[in-house]
């Protein structure tokens, strides 16, 4: 058998950590032993912060019940990504939504509840202001929210890179 990845992609448009909460945990289970899923990836938080204000406390809470929910299914390993810098015109000005950076923090916080592995996407890409600085060098759409192509490329990129840092040395025999 040939060595390789298999991604597989869950994109729900408008969802959110307390929508993906209501899925049943059977069907969690089910749909990742049909896939025999090893590692999960979790990117939670865009729709979030489109939303306004976060209560931090219950966003956690509802990261960790979606977290929760995947180790219940038999996954050995997730990882969680922070959301990305995200922002909105306001006026004639962009501006970072606010509710980003306590986004990140409680991803963080549930990812370690739940003993996954957290990459800081958020500071991988620069922070606030980061979504307008992408969208200029054309790796943000238009929509301050969502990568191109290109800038999704570079996310996975530096994710890989990341995963290959962090994994162990080999050990070589004397």
């Amino acid at each position: 058998e040939d060595a390789g990845v298999v991604v597989d992609n869950l994109g729900l448009v408008g969802s959110s950590a307390a929508a993906l909460r209501r899925i049943d945990d059977a069907h969690w289970r089910g749909e990742l032993a049909r896939r025999s899923v090893d590692l999960a990836v979790v990117l939670l938080g865009a729709n979030e912060a489109a939303r306004g204000a976060v209560n931090p406390a219950q966003t956690r809470r509802h990261f960790e019940a979606v977290l929760a929910s995947l180790r219940a299914s038999g996954t050995t390993s997730c990882l969680v990504l922070a959301p990305l810098d995200t922002a909105s015109v306001e006026g004639d000005r962009v501006v970072s939504r606010p509710a980003v950076p306590a986004l990140v923090e409680a991803a963080h916080q549930a990812a370690r509840a739940q003993g996954c592995a957290f990459w800081d996407t958020y500071a991988w890409m620069g922070g606030r202001g980061a979504a307008l600085r992408w969208q200029r060098a054309f790796l943000m759409e238009p929509d301050l929210v969502h990568p191109t192509a290109a800038g999704a490329v570079r996310v996975a990129d530096a994710l890989f890179d990341a995963l290959l840092a962090a994994r162990p040395s080999p050990r070589v025999s004397p």
